[in-house]
């Protein structure tokens, strides 16, 4: 989870810091480092900025820069420790308390992304490594069908499609609302055919609200480490439209197009 999703009053342990540049050294020399604990002292009345709580002394930052930093919290460890039993077996038995153990473990996860020439061996590869049954062809584009993955991303259910034939630039599109989107009606199906990966994740609940809209700019920031475009073509059906228009408003560097269909836009 992201430090700005933390509430008041409560701690986590920080994962990692990510940015580059300026940014990320300012953050650093401020005690931002993996293994510190940092409290939520006040979330201001409009949500920016947060004061917190680090080794010993208070710091402000913006919702936005707090997005930054990855954190770990008691209720996450739980859930974590509870899907791995063989934790105990990770990391030594004197390492401090169920926090700091699971923020030390997911301080060395990865992402890891096949590269390579056609028909060079990358699907059979993948399947080796992760127990999946992709299917190949002995042609360029080899890995054959769209595929469909379901996941959960900070609680919220989400899919991603990859089309047959994916696009070099990673051009894809993103169903703010209603999964029914994913049909000829509104075009993915030829948007699929053209290489373009679909997206949705399902944040109705929150009425775009501040957090929701962060949760999908965070949902956003994923797909975009994960080799997809910087920029998307938003989906608005509905209620989607609202979803949309307001993550537009707040993230319009992240916007390529939006497609509005009969939106509910107040």
């Amino acid at each position: 989870m992201r430090l700005s999703e933390l509430k008041t009053g409560q701690t986590g342990v920080i994962v990692r810091v990510m940015g580059h540049g300026g940014f990320r050294k300012r953050i650093v020399e401020m005690g931002f480092i993996k293994g510190k604990t940092v409290e939520v002292l006040l979330n201001a009345p409009l949500h920016d900025p947060v004061k917190y709580k680090i080794m010993d002394y208070e710091v402000s930052l913006r919702r936005a820069e707090a997005d930054m930093v990855e954190v770990v919290n008691e209720e996450e460890a739980k859930a974590w420790e509870a899907s791995h039993p063989d934790l105990h077996t990770l990391l030594a038995d004197d390492c401090e308390d169920i926090v700091q153990r699971v923020a030390r473990i997911k301080e060395h996860e990865l992402n890891v992304v096949f590269v390579g020439n056609p028909n060079c061996g990358k699907t059979s590869l993948f399947n080796i490594a992760s127990g999946a049954h992709e299917r190949v062809g002995n042609y360029s584009g080899v890995t054959v069908d769209a595929k469909v993955g379901h996941f959960d991303f900070e609680g919220y259910h989400a899919f991603l499609v990859e089309p047959k034939t994916p696009s070099a630039d990673g051009r894809w599109s993103w169903c703010t609302v209603w999964p029914e989107a994913y049909v000829p009606r509104v075009g993915v199906t030829s948007l699929l055919a053209m290489g373009f990966h679909h997206a949705h994740i399902d944040v109705f609940a929150t009425r775009a609200n501040p957090e929701g809209v962060g949760t999908m700019h965070r949902f956003h920031d994923y797909l975009v480490s994960l080799g997809l475009a910087p920029k998307v073509n938003l989906i608005g059906m509905s209620w989607g439209g609202f979803f949309s228009l307001r993550y537009a408003e707040t993230y319009p560097q992240d916007v390529c197009a939006i497609y509005l269909d009969a939106p509910v836009c107040d």
